[in-house]
């Protein structure tokens, strides 16, 4: 554990997958808006607001556990996700509903949401502006691969490329999220997250399979 991050929820895989909240004091019981002490059996099938749920509490425990370059960070400056594409308003308002009182790393999270990738905000200027404050972005499935090449190429600081959808870190991204066997699972590109000059905490990592890109081969 560092000692420096708080895991105010630990992740356990088995049989029956559980996400549940370390009860730390009433505070943070109440903030299990994130109400993730559900088991998620394999015999039940798992609707799309228990996927948001726990693709919420993944999102900040990644961000717990995720180390940036310090000039990437600021002082004390809120440490900013943003949501891409059709489908990510929801998991972007379970996000920001229940980690209001929370610190990410000492810092407040801000959650931002763009529904949809018109023209304009794929202009140079538009979309230099939208992520020049975010540290990790997360995409939709439909528009992963538009919006990840587009952000990449204009990203000037250390970003946590997340999405929709196990080729996403195949395919430019770095985390890819996806249901397969009633679970909610995670593929990482390690080597993209490194390239980034970002770290993630082995906490972390023990509940992902590691992938490499397209390109790098099987």
């Amino acid at each position: 554990m560092v000692d420096h991050l708080s895991p105010f929820f630990m992740i356990e895989t088995k049989p029956l997958q559980k996400l549940r909240f370390i009860k730390k004091s009433s505070r943070l019981c109440a903030v299990v808006g994130l109400t993730l002490a559900t088991a998620l059996a394999y015999s039940q099938p798992i609707d799309q607001d228990k996927v948001n749920h726990i693709k919420a509490a993944y999102i900040f425990h990644m961000a717990q556990l995720t180390t940036w370059p310090s000039e990437d960070l600021g002082d004390l400056e809120p440490l900013q996700v943003l949501f891409i594409g059709d489908g990510t308003d929801k998991l972007a308002d379970i996000l920001a509903d229940n980690t209001k009182t929370l610190l990410v790393q000492g810092r407040r999270l801000e959650v931002n949401q763009i529904s949809e990738l018109s023209s304009e905000f794929m202009q140079p200027d538009s979309l230099q502006s939208a992520i020049s404050d975010a540290h990790i972005i997360y995409v939709s499935k439909n528009v992963a691969a538009n919006a990840l090449a587009a952000c990449r190429r204009y990203a000037n600081h250390s970003i946590l490329f997340a999405g929709d959808g196990q080729v996403v870190p195949r395919n430019g991204g770095m985390v890819g999220f996806y249901v397969d066997d009633q679970r909610v699972r995670i593929n990482v590109n390690l080597l993209q997250v490194e390239q980034a000059t970002l770290k993630m905490s082995a906490e972390f990592l023990q509940h992902v399979t590691i992938v490499r890109s397209t390109e790098e081969g099987r």
